[in-house]
């Protein structure tokens, strides 16, 4: 990452996915810190929102912590019970700790609806009584012909999560985000 930077000139983070159970998360995140990480990934889906909890009340770490929605879509696909997108992705991820909630973006691979997106990115920021913002990371169907209408949904304030798509233009991963990056400053 460190020569990322000083070759192109553009602050880089690194966030390994430190996804562990309780006796293993908090090593793994600390000797992830120890090796320059940025911030951290936890799939809550996996080792609880109670893992996400632990790393984000650990002053020793001290790092951004982004959710990752794996394994938690069942838990939002019926009308008549679980949780609403905006509570599940939006407020618990924010009280758990989550500095970036990332959930399945609309118009992509999965069945979120626009709607259910705008109302997961208010709530990462809605007034709960002082807790923290957090940033909203839609996942998923990131092409050219969209950004102008997620900036609309999102606003300005909100990460893209770009994995496959970075792999679609072009079989050169350096040139691949450039051109990502080309196509978020024309928007």
């Amino acid at each position: 990452m460190q020569k990322a930077r000083q070759e192109t000139g553009t602050a880089t983070l690194y966030l390994p996915n430190v996804t562990a159970s309780m006796d293993t998360v908090h090593a793994r995140a600390r000797r992830a810190r120890e090796l320059g990480a940025g911030g951290l990934v936890i799939t809550p889906g996996l080792a609880g929102v109670d893992v996400l909890r632990l790393l984000a009340a650990d002053d020793s770490i001290a790092l951004p912590l982004m959710s990752h929605p794996a394994f938690l879509g069942s838990f939002v696909t019926s009308v008549e019970n679980g949780f609403g997108h905006a509570a599940l992705f939006g407020q618990l991820m924010r009280l758990a700790g989550a500095d970036v909630s990332v959930f399945p973006n609309y118009g992509g691979r999965f069945s979120f609806t626009r709607e259910e997106c705008a109302g997961i990115a208010r709530a990462t920021c809605e007034d709960m009584k002082g807790l923290k913002d957090a940033f909203p990371g839609p996942g998923g169907g990131m092409t050219r012909e969209r950004i102008r209408d997620m900036i609309e949904v999102y606003g300005r304030d909100f990460m893209l999560l770009s994995g496959g798509g970075m792999h679609r233009h072009s079989a050169n991963l350096e040139e691949n985000a450039a051109y990502f990056v080309e196509m978020l400053s024309g928007a």
